[in-house]
């Protein structure tokens, strides 16, 4: 089997990262693209080869390849959608390189049980000392936020059997706090993301 010539491998590997609207920092370094098929007119297949960590490789599918194939299939917007959410627990930053942090979102009001839901209560309970705002900084109606699936280790299968979405967490020292607002690209249709305890309430009236 033969190469195709270096512009095809060159336009595989543009079509990926420009595609990607993401920059290749997650776990795992080492990308290849290339287009293999027999000269000169036969059809061939662009290969991608990704991380061999298996979180790794399922991340930057996600990051690089997905979106490289949908913009080869003509998509207008190929790159993953991204929202802002809000976390749950305190993230610890990587001073070395920024990281895409496996977690599942869910809409509803703080959840319960989490260090972010702790804060809110402190938050209420100064405020009726006169000491603070009611909701402690983090508003009390429904939003997105985000449950971090745990230990990130690459090789850890369990961090992306409920992701449905990937935080992008920059490169610093020190900690992000629960209740913080981060961006967050979505690799999972939300229909699946849990329900949040007691459901979401319907519009009055309606």
């Amino acid at each position: 089997m033969g190469l195709r010539p270096p512009v095809s491998i060159l336009a595989w590997t543009a079509a990926a990262c420009a595609a990607s609207d993401t920059t290749l920092s997650c776990a795992g370094a080492p990308h290849c693209h290339a287009c293999a098929g027999q000269l000169p007119t036969t059809p061939y297949h662009p290969p991608a080869a990704r991380p061999g960590n298996p979180v790794s490789s399922f991340v930057c599918f996600h990051l690089v390849v997905l979106p490289a194939l949908r913009k080869m299939a003509g998509w207008s917007h190929p790159e993953l959608r991204r929202v802002a959410a809000r976390l749950t627990s305190d993230l610890k930053l990587d001073p070395e390189r920024p990281e895409y942090h496996r977690a599942t979102l869910q809409w509803s009001r703080v959840p319960p049980g989490t260090p972010a839901a702790a804060a809110a209560a402190s938050g209420a309970a100064s405020a009726s000392d006169g000491e603070g705002q009611a909701d402690g900084g983090l508003p009390g109606g429904f939003e997105l936020w985000a449950v971090s699936t745990g230990n990130q280790i690459s090789s850890r299968l369990l961090s992306a059997r409920s992701a449905n979405a990937v935080l992008e967490i920059p490169c610093a020292s020190g900690v992000l706090k629960a209740g913080g607002v981060v961006s967050a690209l979505l690799i999972d249709d939300l229909g699946s993301m849990p329900v949040p305890e007691g459901g979401v309430p319907v519009t009055p009236g309606f």
